[in-house]
């Protein structure tokens, strides 16, 4: 029988350390990778949030890490062009949100509970914008800037109105949760195909991107290797020697 303590302590939130070991531990069960040489920590950078650093030396052409395909949350990314709310960003935070509704249900959970909540994703993001927020004075300098911004913010709007109006959201909180979570974590297989998909990757989707250089030297250590379906799995692969301690970086570009 529960003692009053143990019950208690039952219903306790897990702390962020807990939840994603959580999700190592269950991605290593599904036959993940190369988890055992990576780490997570919080970047000593402000803003940055959490971030993943090099266990051991990594060197050119190796496999950093394999996420299989029963963890990845994937739909196609061709579809209607002519109304953006029906595009494949929507079509992913549709699918995300019914995971997380399952709850203990879903198949994903341990990669759902790991997630940052509405609370604590960044207010720079433009989903979280104030509504108020005037573009000429932001952007006084640019109207090139102005126009992009509000370009953004249309689209965005428009992805928030399509979950709630198709009620795969329960409030407009939650819809641009889910839409701020694809459009910063998502990944892309088969770019450029007709079989083109659109990703969510445990675990891959908390290393940070650059497609930046400094001094003529890459920012970047690993790439993500998309030619393949997502049914396949998905790897990071090792562009340069990336050092125990390191943080590891992939670079952004089409696939990600």
């Amino acid at each position: 029988v529960a003692t009053a303590a143990t019950t208690s302590a039952s219903t306790e939130p897990r702390s962020q350390t807990d939840l994603l070991s959580d999700l190592v531990l269950w991605l290593q069960n599904l036959g993940a990778s190369g988890l055992d040489g990576l780490s997570v920590a919080e970047s000593p950078l402000p803003h940055r949030g959490r971030v993943v650093f090099a266990k051991r030396d990594f060197e050119l052409g190796e496999e950093l890490c394999k996420v299989p395909a029963a963890a990845i949350l994937a739909v196609p990314s061709h579809g209607p062009e002519d109304n953006v709310g029906d595009g494949a960003e929507v079509s992913l935070a549709k699918a995300l949100l019914n995971e997380r509704h399952l709850g203990a249900r879903s198949r994903l959970a341990p990669y759902i509970a790991s997630l940052p909540a509405e609370g604590q994703l960044p207010l720079t993001h433009p989903l979280f914008w104030p509504q108020d927020l005037c573009l000429k004075e932001l952007f006084a300098g640019s109207v090139h800037g102005q126009r992009v911004a509000a370009e953004v913010l249309k689209v965005g709007a428009a992805h928030v109105e399509a979950l709630l109006s198709s009620r795969a959201a329960v409030n407009e909180s939650e819809a641009r949760w889910a839409s701020a979570i694809v459009e910063t974590r998502a990944f892309t297989f088969q770019p450029d195909t007709d079989q083109e998909q659109l990703a969510l990757v445990p675990f891959l989707d908390m290393l940070n991107t650059f497609s930046l250089l400094r001094d003529g030297e890459a920012l970047w250590q690993c790439s993500f290797e998309a030619e393949g379906p997502a049914s396949e799995g998905a790897s990071l692969v090792v562009d340069r020697p990336i050092r125990q301690n390191q943080e590891v970086l992939h670079v952004y570009s089409s696939n990600s």
